[in-house]
Order: structure tokens, then C-alpha cells, then sequence
């Protein structure tokens, strides 16, 4: 595993979304406003597990939202669950 891929995440309140930028040609837009569906993210990252590439996720802004606070903590624990299936292909 020698690169990595540095993607950012960032809330649009209003709209009830987020977005995650870098990690794939189009952004990845995760609507919050009522039944979450993290299926898209899971595709791209699937497809990614081939390139051995970490990934390294940066939060531009926080939140105090509760609702919000779980997604992205659940995005989080999705990434680091990718990041450590890497890892373990390297063992």
C-alpha cells in the first residue's frame, strides 16, 4: 500500500446532505433528511479495494446535530473498517 487517497467530507446543512469529494470521479452525495442509505459509498469503495489505497477522510466543519453526529461517525467507522480490511490483505 503505497498511496493514499485524501478525501473530504462536507455537510450541507440545508439541503440535508453529504458530501464526500475525492473519492471517485462525481461526488458522493448521502442525503440525511430521513432513512439513511450508505449503498453508493459501500459500491465505490468495493471498487476501490483493488487500487490498495488508503483512505484518508478530512471533516470540514462540525455539527451539534445528534442525527448528523451518528451519520457521520457511521461514515467514519465505514472508512476505517476499509482502511483495516488493507491492512489485513497486507499480513
Amino acid at each position: 500500500m503505497n498511496e493514499e487517497i485524501n478525501c473530504n467530507l462536507t455537510i450541507n446543512e440545508e439541503a440535508h446532505q453529504i458530501i464526500i469529494s475525492e473519492l471517485s470521479e462525481e461526488n458522493i452525495e448521502i442525503d440525511y433528511s430521513s432513512d439513511i442509505n450508505f449503498t453508493y459509498l459501500v459500491t465505490i469503495l468495493t471498487e476501490k479495494i483493488d487500487e490498495d489505497k488508503k483512505i484518508n477522510l478530512s471533516l470540514e466543519e462540525e455539527t451539534t446535530d445528534d442525527k448528523l453526529k451518528l451519520v457521520l461517525n457511521t461514515i467514519k467507522e465505514i472508512i476505517e473498517l476499509y482502511n483495516d480490511n488493507l491492512i489485513d490483505e497486507e499480513i
